[in-house]
């Protein structure tokens, strides 16, 4: 299964650089056409008390996602939340939630996030989505929508 998912990110990747995706009868079979593309809901949500695992989600995978997510996971981590940080190009699939700044959410939109919820930041520095994300992990409430 591994090798799939390889196979797969390296598949949209190509594809981003041939011109944004792959033509429609070369999608891989697990990768919804532009019709299903469509009907996919683009908002999810997630009660914060289900979350497990959070990406900080950056351009180049260090810096000061690093710095996000070491605050974070110090502030979650009593609460069993794994805080990790990952370039947009290797997010993994298995997280509950991924956070980005809001220049990213188009590409990250685009990569193969799993289920997760996907929220945006404008500032590394004091932004109100990690004290929301914080009070929903600790409270219960909602989180995406």
């Amino acid at each position: 299964m591994k090798a799939r998912e390889e196979a797969t990110r390296l598949w949209r990747r190509l594809g981003r650089t041939l011109g944004g995706r792959a033509p429609d009868d070369q999608q891989p079979a697990d990768e919804p056409g532009p019709a299903q593309r469509e009907q996919v809901p683009s908002a999810r949500t997630i009660d914060g008390s289900a979350v497990r695992k959070l990406i900080i989600a950056c351009d180049a995978g260090m810096g000061s996602s690093a710095l996000v997510a070491a605050q974070l996971s110090e502030q979650l981590g009593p609460h069993r939340v794994a805080v990790v940080h990952a370039s947009v190009g290797d997010l993994p699939a298995d997280a509950d939630l991924v956070l980005c700044q809001e220049t990213l959410l188009e590409r990250v939109r685009r990569e193969d996030i799993g289920g997760a919820v996907l929220l945006g930041f404008r500032s590394f520095l004091g932004d109100p989505v990690f004290d929301e994300v914080a009070q929903a992990v600790r409270d219960g409430g909602r989180l995406g929508g």
